[in-house]
């Protein structure tokens, strides 16, 4: 079952982000950037391979498609051995020897069970995919929302740099 919280997509996002921003907020204490460090893209991907909501959608695709092989299959035939007759109280338990009588079984499908089986998989198999859909828009929408707060936060930073500069320098020129 998928991670359908929304919080906890957003905290998992934003700490994998900050992860990755970590590099650009220390670079920035020396000089401003000239552009971001990570483009939302390859945010996005990061993001993507560290996202355990993407790999459990991945891996929920991977079970329903072993689950389609499965049920295309011929129900497996089966076996029974039984025994007779072992140490009965009958007159003749003596001279009477045990009955073994083994059997095989094959089942014979009517009434469309297996395409039924089949169509079930399938159906199932649609569910995985739109699931997956589901995990990479969330995440798509975390991580767009968190790196434009970071751009934001970045674009900030610049501007409170440039604003302390313009009053450092009307100090100079004051005194």
């Amino acid at each position: 079952m998928l991670l359908r919280s929304p919080s906890l997509a957003r905290t998992l996002v934003v700490a994998a982000l900050g992860a990755a921003f970590a590099p650009l907020g220390h670079a920035q204490t020396t000089a401003p950037a000239t552009g971001p460090a990570l483009t939302l893209d390859q945010a996005l991907e990061l993001a993507g391979a560290a996202s355990p909501n993407m790999q459990a959608a991945e891996a929920g695709i991977r079970a329903v498609s072993a689950g389609r092989d499965v049920a295309g299959l011929r129900p497996n035939p089966t076996l029974n051995g039984d025994i007779e007759n072992v140490g009965g109280s009958r007159a003749y338990n003596d001279i009477e020897a045990p009955k073994q009588t083994i059997s095989v079984g094959v089942p014979i499908e009517l009434g469309g069970k297996r395409s039924a089986r089949i169509g079930v998989a399938d159906a199932q198999g649609a569910r995985a995919q739109i699931d997956r859909a589901i995990a990479q828009a969330d995440l798509r929408l975390a991580v767009t929302l968190a790196y434009v707060e970071a751009v934001a936060a970045d674009r900030r930073l610049v501007a409170a740099r440039e604003q302390a500069d313009i009053a450092g320098q009307t100090v100079r020129a004051a005194n």
